[in-house]
């Protein structure tokens, strides 16, 4: 009996419309059916879509994962730039820190404002050293307050390159002078720039090893002064006192700060009219109640609880700070900047703020005087012939009372031929830069960084030349006491 053949039944399960699904042979992919829009049915139903969702989730998880990437590396950097004191209201040089941790030397990395803060909560009346070139401005008028020194009478405390914030007690005309030096007729006067100012040093500057030889001598230097601020500190302070010896002590920055100088009109009224005085000497009162508001106004600039790291390295204020001074085209609202403090604490005001006094018309530099001067001195052959011309000037004027005048020189090199033009002009000299190159070879350490001041061995070899080469000179002058 013939039994009917009948094909063998799929094993395939059936899909969702009931049809068997193909049989797989040979290993070989089989094509799903086109879908009726174009696509495939695979692409169109089932697992696949739950595939999609997947593929989102982990596109989110990738982009927190590379912004957490970023986040970790910014805080990073920020704690490298913090731990280099990369600061945005630097008070100290990055490279003595380096420089002290070589040797394992202390290193004061705070701020100058909190010095000033510690130095208040211990009761003693403290203040920042002024810097005049903050206020050299194009549009003072004659009659208002150019101040050529600091506070009078109280302790300023000056920058950090040798590891410590250097501080001094000022005397009556905001120098660096004991109180009674003003006390006894005056015999050598000094100005200058911060060299002669005594910057950065607890020990005391080149003038403070000259007093220990000859007591009546008064340091008039104040640092960042260029020749033509000291024309104007000489006729202030030094003229009235009619000293025997005068001494500039030069230093090669003067160049630039001659630049700078020529564009303020009181300063430039020093070299427009010999009879120019802003009577500093008879101001002190005046003087020291306007720069003190100035510094107050400064210190509170930046507020205490924002000096702190708790403050800065959450708001990657260290790294803002660098991007910004590299990255010209960096948003503002992502730089740090650092106070304007000519702005906020209000000395452009006081460079147009009238004095009480108007200048009498006698003392008026002529009318051409200022424009002339700033179109004359355009480069360094400019300045440095201007320079010899106040330095000529200051020669008749001491000569005119039978004093000495001498130009001090303490740099080796002589990059704008200065010295050789002072002495064309028949100015005498004083050169040390021997004494201190002998002492260095002697072991004597006088500068502790490169292009840093010197430090208080290297003040006192300065100081010790001037007294040398002065007696060389014969100068008669009152000795100080034997000890």
């Amino acid at each position: 009996m013939t039994h009917p053949v009948h094909p063998p039944k799929s094993r395939q399960r059936p899909g969702r419309s009931g049809a068997p699904l193909p049989p797989v042979t040979g290993g070989s992919r089989q094509t799903a059916a086109p879908a009726p829009h174009g696509g495939t049915q695979a692409a169109r139903k089932g697992p696949p879509m739950r595939k999609s969702g997947n593929r989102a989730v982990n596109a989110v998880v990738n982009a927190l994962l590379s912004l957490l990437s970023f986040i970790v590396c910014f805080y990073a950097l920020e704690a490298y730039f913090a731990h280099r004191h990369i600061d945005m209201h630097p008070s100290f040089r990055v490279d003595g820190l380096v420089e002290a941790r070589k040797r394992n030397l202390p290193y004061d990395t705070g701020s100058r404002r909190n010095a000033v803060r510690f130095l208040r909560s211990r009761g003693i009346d403290a203040y920042p050293v002024v810097s005049i070139n903050q206020f050299i401005t194009s549009h003072r008028p004659l009659n208002s307050l150019f101040p050529l020194s600091g506070i009078g009478n109280v302790v300023t405390v000056g920058g950090n390159e040798m590891g410590y914030f250097w501080t001094y007690q000022s005397d009556r005309h905001g120098f660096n002078n004991p109180p009674e030096v003003h006390d006894n007729p005056v015999e050598i006067a000094f100005i200058g720039d911060s060299y002669t100012h005594g910057c950065h040093v607890r020990e005391g500057g080149a003038a403070d090893a000259v007093r220990e030889r000859w007591p009546r001598t008064v340091n008039f230097g104040w640092g960042g002064t260029g020749t033509l601020a000291q024309l104007g500190i000489f006729r202030e302070y030094v003229r009235p006192l009619q000293p025997e010896v005068v001494l500039l002590v030069w230093c090669d920055n003067d160049i630039l700060n001659i630049k700078q100088e020529i564009k303020d009109p009181v300063l430039s009224a020093y070299y427009g009219n010999g009879a120019f005085s802003q009577d500093l000497l008879h101001r002190v009162g005046e003087r020291n109640e306007k720069l003190k508001r100035l510094a107050e106004r400064a210190l509170n600039l930046v507020p205490p609880e924002e000096e702190t790291l708790l403050y800065k390295i959450p708001r990657l204020r260290h790294l803002r700070f660098v991007l910004g001074r590299h990255i010209p085209a960096l948003p503002d609202f992502l730089k740090v900047h650092r106070p304007n403090i000519r702005r906020d604490a209000g000395i452009q005001r006081m460079n147009i703020e009238p004095g009480p006094r108007p200048v009498p018309p006698h003392a008026r530099p002529r009318a051409s005087s200022y424009g002339n001067l700033r179109d004359r001195i355009r480069t360094d052959d400019d300045a440095r012939a201007f320079a010899v011309e106040v330095m000529a000037r200051i020669l008749r004027e001491v000569n005119g009372w039978g004093g000495r005048f001498l130009v001090v020189f303490f740099e080796g090199e002589d990059p704008y031929g200065i010295h050789d033009a002072v002495e064309n002009a028949g100015i005498e000299t004083l050169d040390v830069s021997g004494d201190l190159a002998r002492a260095e070879e002697n072991g004597v350490t006088v500068t502790p960084l490169s292009g840093s001041h010197f430090n208080g061995d290297g003040y006192r070899v300065m100081g010790e030349g001037i007294v040398r080469l002065l007696k060389e000179k014969g100068l008669n002058l009152t000795a100080a006491p034997p000890r």
